[in-house]
């Protein structure tokens, strides 16, 4: 409307600058179309999906923004590497909630910038509602750069999969070791023979145990790897192999059965006590560690997704 105001006023009253400044604005306007384009054409992305989180927690997606090789190095494709880029936004969204008019708004936006021949990275996260092996979603791209007179978009599907651990029951009930024992409890903790440093069994601390029956020493510990405290487990000696079996969570549904197995997988690496995980149709040998850890939670996250292996 102000070119048209503009170009109508020259005609009427003759006026040469006026006609210069309407075709100089006009050509700007054009001139900036093309740059914004120009701002995403050839921009090469890469995505690396983190960390498996339980659910309910937010998974990250890291990407990596680079200026992809010109198929032809011709001096326009040179020069056209070597140009920087400003205000790309990013935003991520579960699998086709995406399009290109869907995109608009300023929430959920992260912006890069890219210097000459540069890279950019941008963090992008998204909370996982379930468990188990699910896509990352779709990656809206968007810029208004330089003028901010266009829009230029794409969507992006990125390969890459998140993993998702079921979240674990709360509070950390006993492990089946230390729930076989209820009555030996407080005759043992009240024995004269039994050491204070020198504790029956360890679990993880739950709320309500007294700051003495805290074991300092494994706590320490604990928390230099980002753990918890450890409290003293008074309830008979811990087992060699301690089972984590399915079968015995009777009146238990299935997800609720998963959640307590969780919590009893995470219990036990932090009291240290190796575990067999016994799930229908799958057993876990007995051992204690991260890579333990790591295969008890996917077997437990996977587990009733028929075709779900890792990637």
């Amino acid at each position: 409307m102000l070119l048209l105001t503009l170009l109508l006023a020259s005609i009427n009253y003759q006026l040469n600058l006026g006609y210069l400044l309407t075709f100089a604005l006009a050509g700007i306007g054009l001139s900036s179309m093309h740059s914004t384009h120009a701002n995403l054409r050839g921009l090469q992305l890469l995505a690396q999906a983190g960390e498996p989180v339980f659910v309910g927690e937010a998974a990250s997606l890291r990407i990596t923004l680079s200026e992809a090789a010109p198929s032809a190095r011709s001096r326009w494709s040179v020069r056209r590497a070597r140009r920087p880029r400003h205000g790309i936004g990013l935003r991520l969204s579960p699998s086709g909630t995406h399009s290109g008019f869907a995109t608009r708004g300023s929430e959920g936006w992260t912006w890069a910038d890219l210097s000459a021949g540069g890279e950019g990275r941008v963090l992008l996260a998204q909370v996982l509602p379930r468990r188990g092996w699910q896509g990352c979603g779709s990656v809206a791209l968007e810029t208004r750069f330089p003028f901010g007179l266009f829009r230029a978009w794409a969507v992006w599907h990125p390969a890459g999969r998140w993993l998702a651990w079921p979240a674990p029951e709360a509070p950390v009930p006993p492990l089946p070791w230390q729930a076989a024992h209820p009555g030996e409890q407080a005759n043992v903790g009240n024995s004269p023979a039994l050491a204070a440093d020198e504790p029956l069994g360890l679990r993880a601390w739950r709320r309500g145990d007294p700051m003495s029956q805290v074991h300092w020493k494994r706590s320490a510990q604990a928390l230099a790897g980002d753990g918890s405290l450890v409290s003293r487990e008074t309830g008979g000696h811990p087992p060699d192999d301690l089972q984590l079996d399915w079968s015995a969570l009777t009146g238990l549904d299935a997800e609720r059965r998963l959640a307590r197995l969780t919590a009893w997988v995470l219990a036990a690496e932090q009291a240290g006590v190796p575990y067999t995980l016994h799930l229908p149709g799958s057993r876990l040998e007995a051992g204690l560690g991260p890579g333990q850890r790591r295969e008890a939670l996917q077997r437990l996250a996977c587990w009733g997704q028929p075709g779900e292996t890792s990637p």
